[in-house]
């Protein structure tokens, strides 16, 4: 990852206060990504309970070389392996690779 790129996380997106307000984040940040994405090198991750409302935000997306749904199993004794999925992940899009 070179000096100028970062990665935001949004963490408990489902948490956030209603439906309406989770998927305005969401359209936020994929309006700007799609506008910005080769002036701005910023990776976005987010992180939420599957709901239907958020999966049907980022639907439209799905097909984009840009975006990538990752669904992790949750489990205590799989935290390792998680740590280990999202460094594997997260360095090839560092470089420019996609997953």
């Amino acid at each position: 990852m070179g000096v100028q790129d970062k990665i935001v996380i949004i963490n408990s997106l489902d948490e956030c206060n209603g439906d309406s307000e989770q998927s305005k984040i969401i359209e936020l940040v994929a309006k700007q990504v799609i506008e910005h994405s080769d002036k701005i090198s910023l990776f976005w991750a987010f992180f939420s309970h599957s709901k239907s409302h958020i999966d049907c935000e980022f639907l439209p997306y799905s097909r984009s070389h840009i975006f990538a749904k990752i669904d992790l199993p949750i489990s205590e004794s799989d935290n390792s392996n998680i740590k280990l999925y999202f460094h594997d992940k997260f360095c090839p899009l560092a470089s420019g690779n996609t997953m």
